[in-house]
């Protein structure tokens, strides 16, 4: 899960063994400035509770996995969350690592009104713990957070009976961005070893490297799912989510205007000044976006409703100004749209801008064209 001030994302990595290093969609607007937090999910583990915790299961790896039976001679010791340790050490923004906290300390930690990004990290065995602290978060949208869900496609007890429904799951958190990733050994990862000894890895002439990315399809044979329907089942997923909760920058706008109505007179300077930030420019451009889409949709019963009320909050918020910039601005907005919908289908790509740049080191002199 991760906050940005008062925008949040949420990020559940959740894997049948071990936890996947999964990547936002886009670069956070704060950039190196985001403050991070990263955590585990909540204690306490060694008990039975409603939460999926089993006593049977404690969180110490050697007395769990290894001397488990070997009483006051059982090594007792706790194995930090090295993942979430490798991120902290290795990104530049600030970032405060939580690991294995209570949950009435998670609470603490995530009301503080700080944090721009909050990670956090799970194995399937405590699914019930980060659905609950999805529930946390969600509860947090009305507070102007933005959510990203992660969801991986693809774990060991996916079939193609059982994936619909952990799509409608990941889609029914209707976060404001959601990203899907196939589950996939990676080499020199433990996972990669465990199925290359068991003889399930596809070479490379089956399965070349540039198509190992996670969005098209599996490096090796999954006890479940045929080859090649992978491709289409992570497909759906981004469909169902579109199709369910229509464009993510509608989402966000829906988020950011929840925000704002609620926090908009903050006692807190800093949360106002935040605040205006992120609705800098609401008026026009969003009332123009939201104008837009409830014209685009107006042949989709729901996601008109949904772009409709949009646009009517802005009005009654923002008063003739929004009713102004959705009505001029929306018929504009939505021919650019089609003629974009219209070059993409023709396979127009995007293509980054080449940089050139040089440190305080290099002399600008050799280097002409280079920005410092």
């Amino acid at each position: 899960m991760q906050e940005r001030g008062f925008s949040m994302e949420i990020v559940q990595s959740l894997s049948g063994r071990r936890s996947e290093d999964l990547r936002a969609a886009m670069p956070h607007p704060l950039g190196v400035r985001a403050r991070i937090l990263l955590t585990s999910v909540f204690g306490p583990y060694a008990q039975d509770d409603e939460y999926g915790s089993r006593a049977i299961n404690p969180m110490e790896l050697y007395h769990n996995q290894v001397t488990r039976v070997q009483g006051p001679f059982s090594l007792r010791m706790f194995h930090r969350s090295w993942g979430l340790m490798l991120i902290q050490a290795n990104v530049t923004a600030p970032c405060v690592l939580l690991d294995f906290p209570t949950q009435d300390r998670f609470i603490k930690e995530l009301k503080k009104p700080g944090y721009d990004i909050v990670g956090i990290s799970s194995i399937t065995t405590n699914l019930l713990k980060v659905e609950y602290m999805c529930r946390l978060v969600r509860e947090l949208q009305s507070h102007g957070i933005h959510i990203l869900g992660s969801t991986i496609i693809g774990l060991d007890h996916h079939t193609p009976e059982n994936i619909d429904q952990a799509i409608d799951y990941a889609v029914g958190h209707e976060t404001d961005f959601h990203q899907f990733m196939l589950y996939m050994p990676l080499p020199g990862t433990p996972l990669h070893e465990e199925m290359a000894a068991q003889g399930l890895l596809l070479d490379e002439a089956q399965c070349p490297i540039p198509d190992t990315h996670g969005q098209f399809r599996f490096n090796y044979r999954h006890p479940h799912i045929p080859e090649g329907l992978e491709s289409q089942l992570i497909l759906r997923a981004f469909q169902r989510d579109f199709e369910v909760n229509g464009p993510s920058i509608l989402r966000v706008l829906r988020t950011t205007l929840a925000g704002w109505k609620r926090h908009r007179d903050h006692l807190n300077p800093r949360i106002r000044r935040r605040l205006s930030m992120e609705v800098n420019g609401m008026v026009s451009a969003f009332s123009v976006v939201a104008g837009a889409a409830t014209r685009y949709y107006r042949n989709n019963q729901d996601l008109h409703a949904r772009m409709a009320s949009l646009l009517e909050d802005l009005k009654r918020e923002f008063g003739w100004k929004s009713r102004l910039y959705a009505t001029l601005g929306g018929p504009y907005l939505l021919r650019k749209i089609r003629s974009e919908e219209a070059r993409l289908s023709r396979g127009w790509a995007y293509e980054p801008p080449t940089f050139y740049e040089i440190n305080e080191a290099a002399d600008p002199g050799y280097f002409p064209g280079a920005f410092p």
